[in-house]
């Protein structure tokens, strides 16, 4: 998103693939949601654009497979290359195929039961 206001501020803009720091995961994401918090953010009148300007990427929700550690993360994480996880990346420059996360505990697996998350082919 350019700038603040209507659907004609979405664009599409290619970007290589990030790399995440030291202490951040890369999630190869399968499924994202956009919701009504998504569409405020976009027009400006969510309480967390108040502390972002764009450019910026909207899209809060998202659930993927941890696809490349960063050396720190490797080490002090419980999350390991292949796992599944959920994430709200609120508000940043996220690429529609990949979100750097910083995490250090994985959440349990009924946390995206719960989450009512299914994912049948993770090889997308």
């Amino acid at each position: 998103m350019s700038k603040f206001g209507g659907p004609e501020n979405l664009h599409l803009i290619e970007e290589e693939i990030p790399e995440p720091s030291s202490s951040q995961v890369r999630v190869k994401v399968l499924t994202a949601g956009v919701s009504l918090a998504d569409i405020l953010i976009r027009e400006g009148i969510h309480p967390e654009s108040l502390f972002k300007r764009p450019p910026l990427s909207i899209g809060w929700d998202i659930v993927g497979t941890v696809d490349k550690m960063g050396n720190k993360a490797s080490r002090t994480s419980t999350w390991r290359t292949g796992d599944m996880m959920a994430a709200l990346p609120i508000l940043g420059r996220k690429v529609i195929h990949y979100s750097i996360q910083t995490m250090k505990r994985r959440k349990p697996d009924w946390f995206l039961e719960i989450c009512n998350v299914t994912v049948q082919n993770t090889d997308v």
